[in-house]
């Protein structure tokens, strides 16, 4: 996979059949400074993952972040069509965030 030179490329690791942007599947990095610290965030990862029960609410609440940028559509109508689609699923909340001001848009 070529380096993504223009911004992170995290989530381009991520892009493993076809040709468009969805990932199957999500990549990232731990920030430690200890292989104790690495530890203790695969452990509560995997307890997260392991541990799920149908009350835990968490699991009904969303963010969407979008930037003041893109077109047809924008981030935020991106988001906003996204945030309906969870919102017809089995989400309770999906909070919004816009750029500039970072606030909560509900």
């Amino acid at each position: 996979m070529p380096l993504n030179k223009s911004g992170d490329s995290d989530a381009a690791y991520g892009h493993i059949v076809g040709t468009d942007s969805y990932a199957e599947a999500f990549i990232g990095r731990f920030s430690a400074e200890t292989d104790k610290h690495v530890e203790d965030q695969v452990a509560k990862i995997i307890t997260y993952e392991r541990d799920l029960t149908s009350s835990d609410i968490w699991l009904k609440t969303g963010m969407g972040i979008a930037s003041n940028e893109g077109s047809n559509p924008s981030d935020i109508q991106h988001m906003n069509s996204l945030r309906d689609k969870l919102l017809g699923y089995t989400y309770d909340n999906v909070h919004q965030v816009h750029q500039p001001t970072g606030t909560a848009a509900n």
